[in-house]
């Protein structure tokens, strides 16, 4: 076998795997409430932030992206845009390799946390919180979400780390996913975020396999985000 060839099997196992995991994970939107009562001759009062983009630990601007080594694999995961899932405004989070999406999902920002609301357009039900605000060392929750039928459950914890960037040190918060089971699978895995970075690596374990996700460098600027697309699933 050729290395070409060896790369090639990787690369489409690597790929499989990571669609599975999407799916069995079910590693952010608030709806935007908007204030439209005013009194007459009082100035208005300006709309809130968009959370999606105010999240401090996962700043989710249209347009912002990361790029992740996996071993020898490059993996962009990039916000495309701001679109409704029912009534929730969610980012819709892309992952490429080799120039092709390969998977997404939708996330949203909610005062208690962020949620995955949809993978691969299939509802979860309910939203899967992975990562609870505020982000307080040693908070800890339980989850029990479904997909296409397929139940996942398990229990989240937060810790405090650092991780290294390029010459850049930085604080992480460290969520950590044990005892997961989704279907007759067994998955853990560990989220590092960072303040106004996001996601800066990513560890899963399904049955016994490890994948890891780490950015290779700050992530690119975001451009404005578009109107939001009323999108039903």
């Amino acid at each position: 076998m050729t290395d070409h060839d060896s790369g090639c099997r990787q690369a489409v196992s690597w790929t499989r795997r990571f669609a599975a995991w999407r799916l069995a994970l079910a590693a952010a939107a608030c709806g935007a409430f908007l204030h439209n009562g005013s009194v007459a001759a009082e100035p208005k009062s300006p709309p809130p932030a968009n959370p999606l983009v105010a999240c401090e630990l996962f700043p989710l601007t249209a347009g912002h992206e990361w790029t992740y080594k996996s071993g020898p694999l490059e993996v962009i995961e990039r916000v495309t845009r701001h679109e409704k899932v029912g009534n929730e405004l969610c980012a819709r989070i892309e992952t490429i390799y080799n120039g092709d999406v390969v998977a997404y999902e939708h996330v949203a920002v909610r005062k208690d946390g962020l949620y995955r609301v949809a993978i691969s357009g299939k509802p979860v039900e309910p939203p899967l919180r992975f990562l609870k605000l505020p982000a307080t060392k040693g908070s800890t929750w339980s989850v029990e979400s479904a997909i296409v039928g397929q139940t996942v459950k398990g229990n989240f914890a937060i810790s405090e780390s650092s991780v290294t960037i390029g010459d850049k040190e930085l604080p992480v918060v460290v969520v950590e996913g044990k005892d997961f089971t989704a279907g007759k699978s067994k998955l853990s895995f560990t989220y590092y975020f960072a303040p106004n970075v996001g996601k800066v690596k990513q560890v899963v374990v399904a049955n016994g396999q490890e994948t890891v996700l780490e950015l290779t460098g700050l992530p690119h600027p975001a451009e404005p985000a578009a109107a939001p697309e009323v999108r039903e699933l």
